[in-house]
């Protein structure tokens, strides 16, 4: 038995068969390590090259998902301000109406049609990492633990839920509500993967990754993470069909059974709190998606802010509102008037400017668009303030374009309202951040 030796790894073994009168000699030895020699390199040279056509692979892949999302979350853009000038319409002409009018059944049928559009571009959002995330630290063990009635729901009788949950796991930065979509997508996605029954398996635990794994896995970096481990015993897939699942839109379900962005949804989340996915399946043994998430480096855990119950209230009070999409700032600047404020419009943040220059008067609050081209929203709201120091600031926004952006709005705790916006939920965070319930 001469052993093959790569990097100090026993790769295999030549087993030679002999006569038993047969006495070996040194150069026979020799020659049978050279040959061992000989084939580890062969071997090692062999992984090389499979570990850079992996690598090669996973880099179009990415580069393909890159320009799918870029895509996908700038058509998701478009549609969410046209979704907020059609709900902010609708809201409008809804108060116009008496309840027993048809209208009013018609409005509102339309109002909710509206609001399933925009979950749906939420998703796409989701997809292109440009969904707006509310970031805190979260346990996934108790997240799991607090999920697991509603998943035994989702999976049905049939399918066996089991957790391996380590109670000792470090949190996580990350959206509490994003991660709880996350899981549900793919626990959804592993019961249709289990038509006859199955056994569902959620697993987390902290791990720690290397140099070695970051070399298998090109979008991965060093460090300690968490791992979500979700497993099924359902149907597999191939390799080919791996490569599409979190395309949006791509689905393996018959039609009405699915949007094809469960996966894609859960890919985005995980993208977006800077961690990754690792699938690992076979035709009739089942699948596995494993999620990294990077470990919270803060210590104190915050509790969730609590919401007060503001009621809706009218008001008199100046406000400037400013969108570089003229339909939204229409539809906005009518929805204030409509409750009583004087409202002064600008469709850039440089106009912006120059009305609070030239407006004499008090202005009370700034409602402004987050992404506008040219001067972003917090670039005008740090300029007005030095002039006008005690106006109070809202920004709006449907989409990320620049995280770091939103990571200031919301690490300083900024008022702040996502596109689409309703109308009470407009009128209520004016009256919040004025300080008061009732009308100036």
């Amino acid at each position: 038995n001469v052993p093959i030796i790569s990097e100090g790894v026993v790769a295999g073994v030549i087993n030679l068969y002999l006569d038993e009168s047969h006495k070996y000699n040194e150069a026979e030895v020799v020659f049978l390590e050279a040959v061992a020699n000989t084939l580890a390199g062969l071997i090692k040279r062999r992984q090389i090259e499979d570990d850079k056509e992996k690598i090669w692979g996973q880099l179009l892949q990415s580069q393909k998902m890159e320009s799918i999302g870029r895509l996908t979350g700038g058509i998701a853009h478009d549609f969410n301000n046209l979704l907020a000038a059609i709900i902010g319409y609708s809201d409008l002409a809804l108060e116009r109406v008496t309840e027993g009018d048809p209208l009013h059944e018609y409005i509102s049928t339309a109002i909710e049609a509206a609001v399933k559009a925009t979950k749906l571009i939420q998703q796409l959002l989701a997809f292109s990492r440009k969904q707006i995330l509310e970031i805190q630290q979260v346990n996934l063990v108790s997240l799991v633990e607090n999920l697991s009635r509603i998943l035994t729901r989702v999976i049905g009788e049939d399918v066996t839920l089991a957790l391996e949950l380590d109670s000792t796991v470090k949190n996580i930065m990350a959206d509490e509500i994003q991660m709880e979509q996350a899981i549900l997508n793919l626990v959804v996605n592993a019961r249709h993967a289990m038509p006859k029954g199955g056994c569902l398996t959620i697993g987390v635990r902290d791990v720690q990754i290397d140099d070695k794994f970051v070399t298998l896995h090109g979008e991965a970096k060093p460090g300690s993470y968490v791992r979500l481990s979700v497993k099924d015993t359902g149907i597999g897939m191939s390799e080919k069909l791996q490569e599409k699942i979190f395309e949006p839109f791509f689905t393996t379900k018959k039609k009405d059974e699915g949007s094809g962005l469960g996966l894609s949804t859960v890919f985005g989340i995980v993208s977006q709190h800077h961690g990754f996915i690792d699938v690992t399946s076979e035709l009739g043994k089942g699948t596995t998606f494993d999620i990294y998430l990077p470990v919270s480096e803060e210590t104190d855990v915050k509790d969730k802010d609590k919401e007060e119950s503001i009621s809706l209230a009218m008001g008199t009070e100046t406000i400037l509102v400013v969108d570089d999409d003229r339909t939204v700032l229409a539809m906005h600047s009518e929805l204030l008037k409509s409750i009583g404020y004087n409202v002064l419009a600008a469709g850039s943040g440089e106009e912006a400017l120059q009305i609070s220059d030239s407006y004499n008067d008090n202005i009370d609050v700034l409602v402004t668009d987050v992404i506008m081209t040219g001067m972003d929203g917090l670039e005008l709201s740090k300029a007005i303030l030095k002039k006008r120091p005690s106006i109070k600031t809202i920004f709006i926004s449907g989409y990320i374009d620049n995280a770091i952006l939103f990571e200031d709005i919301l690490k300083e705790k900024m008022a702040f309202l996502p596109k689409p916006v309703r109308a009470n939920d407009f009128a209520k965070k004016i009256r919040e951040v004025l300080g008061n319930t009732t009308g100036g």
